[in-house]
């Protein structure tokens, strides 16, 4: 027969395990300030994105973008944006973002999570100090 306590303490040993473990998260990260973003990215654009993202390999997406305006070194009007595995930065056909990006080869670009990319609507930030870069 079972003690009453060590039942019960049973019980509560299993349920704090079981609100101690949970499920992995793919990208942890806190994204860096701009200066910090900027000095990693070979480019920085604001882009358009023309089309959805396709899965072109296992967790590897990619997208067209027309490049607004660009920072760093001078990119093609339009440029493949590549992004994958755990940390891939999802856009949406439409919208306008800052990109801070790796160069991948010819016209095509790589990003993720983590680098400081954002919205245009949400950047008002990095846009006023990217723009002083410029004077």
């Amino acid at each position: 027969m079972m003690r009453p306590y060590f039942a019960a303490t049973t019980l509560v040993v299993g349920l704090l395990l079981a609100g101690l473990v949970q499920p992995a998260l793919a990208c942890r990260c806190t994204d860096p300030s701009v200066k910090a973003a900027y000095k990693r990215a070979d480019a920085v654009a604001r882009v358009h994105i023309l089309a959805d993202m396709t899965e072109t390999d296992v967790q590897v997406f990619s997208t067209k973008a027309h490049v607004i305006k660009s920072w760093k070194m001078a990119l093609p009007d339009d440029i493949t944006v590549v992004t994958g595995d755990d940390c891939a930065y999802r856009m949406t056909a439409g919208e306008d973002y800052i990109l801070f990006l790796s160069s991948g080869g010819i016209a095509t670009y790589a990003t993720y999570q983590c680098r400081g990319n954002r919205k245009v609507s949400d950047a008002k930030h990095v846009l006023k100090w990217l723009n002083k870069l410029r004077k």
